[in-house]
């Protein structure tokens, strides 16, 4: 690719950034495959039963994914792999007006030990200061039984 397409990409990443964030992952991406190899922007394969063995019930697990790719679907099967067909998953898409629903949903999950889905995190990054506050406050106050 030539250097001066390059620059011109790059100019065009950077005005998304501070003007559309909303579409800073697919920019990200598309800038991402027209300088490096496209074989090397194909996500590797994640081992969920592994991850969720690395991890306790106060580490929150964040996903950045590609469009198309159902993370339910992927949570159903782990829950299955780990015979927890009885754990609820709870799902909320987020949006505009919907943190404070979110915050009440992971209250209540943690109290039932249930899984929570956040998706579209993308749509509220001024707020994921705010979640991470939220789920500190939890694990110091120990709500997660």
């Amino acid at each position: 690719m030539k250097k001066k397409q390059v620059y011109r990409d790059l100019l065009k990443f950077c005005l998304i950034r501070c003007f559309k964030p909303e579409k800073i992952v697919r920019e990200l991406s598309r800038f991402f495959g027209s300088v490096l190899d496209t074989r090397l922007m194909e996500p590797a394969p994640t081992n969920l039963l592994h991850l969720f063995r690395e991890t306790n019930s106060g580490t929150p697990i964040l996903f950045l994914m590609s469009e198309g790719i159902n993370t339910l679907s992927e949570l159903e099967t782990l829950r299955s792999q780990l015979s927890l067909e009885h754990q609820k998953i709870q799902y909320m898409p987020l949006g505009s007006n919907m943190c404070f629903k979110a915050e009440e949903l992971i209250l209540a999950s943690a109290k039932k030990g249930q899984w929570v889905l956040l998706e579209n995190l993308h749509l509220v990054t001024e707020w994921i200061p705010t979640l991470q506050k939220f789920i500190a406050t939890m694990l110091r106050e120990d709500i997660a039984t």
